[in-house]
């Protein structure tokens, strides 16, 4: 880990926020919104269909999404 303080961690991490409302699963990442906070990323969220989408299905689209993801900034 190459941060040396919390903010640091804050500013260079990348997560994603996983919603599920009903049938639907949303997974929206992060983005630097400025040099002090980050915001949801709706640009690039995805949804998946609970019916339709296996769950392996769901990972690996979000593990994809994770490692196209800009963490340095």
């Amino acid at each position: 880990m190459k941060q040396r303080s919390w903010r640091q961690l804050h500013l260079h991490s990348t997560s994603v926020f996983v919603n599920q409302d009903d049938d639907k699963i949303s997974v929206v990442p992060t983005k630097l919104a400025s040099d002090k906070w980050l915001d949801w990323d709706s640009n690039q969220a995805l949804t998946f269909d609970v019916g339709n989408d296996s769950i392996y299905d769901i990972v690996s689209e979000t593990r994809k999404l994770l490692d196209n993801h800009e963490t340095d900034r």
